[in-house]
């Protein structure tokens, strides 16, 4: 039975892929969870359309990143991270720490923009690059101990 993949399927496809898979498979464990629809001009055309409107999205998401990475450029952020005496964290920074810092700063950049050139495990400042499609930035993150009450 062919079938159009709603969903990503470990080991069968991604989204909008057309697969022939067992019709036993398709009847009760594809479609029923939602993860496949049976091959049909309806079925495509639906496909067809939720490309369109994710593509849309991300495109509207990298557009908006962009526009961040330029009001960004040479700035300077703190983050507080707890710390032992030696200035050595418990646990390290990661582009994903410093992307939702700097969220909660009023940049919405995207985790993947951040590039670190080595891994943060002690207080100090860093010069991070934040790049994303030929766009850059450097931005200084200083780490600091988070006092403990």
């Amino acid at each position: 039975m062919k079938v159009i993949l709603l969903k990503q399927v470990r080991g069968l496809g991604q989204i909008g892929e057309i697969k022939n898979v067992a019709d036993g498979y398709a009847r009760n464990f594809l479609i029923p969870r939602g993860l496949a629809d049976m091959l049909s001009s309806h079925s495509l055309n639906i496909m067809e359309a939720q490309k369109k409107k994710l593509i849309r999205i991300k495109n509207i998401e990298l557009k908006n990143n962009l526009q961040e990475i330029k009001k960004i450029k040479s700035k300077k952020f703190e983050i507080k991270a707890k710390a032992d005496n030696k200035g050595t964290l418990y646990a390290k920074i990661t582009s994903k720490i410093i992307a939702e810092e700097l969220s909660r700063q009023g940049y919405k950049i995207a985790s993947q923009a951040v590039k670190l050139n080595e891994t943060i495990k002690k207080v100090g400042e860093y010069k991070i690059q934040l790049s994303l499609e030929g766009e850059s930035a450097e931005v200084i993150i200083e780490v600091n101990n988070k006092s403990v009450a």
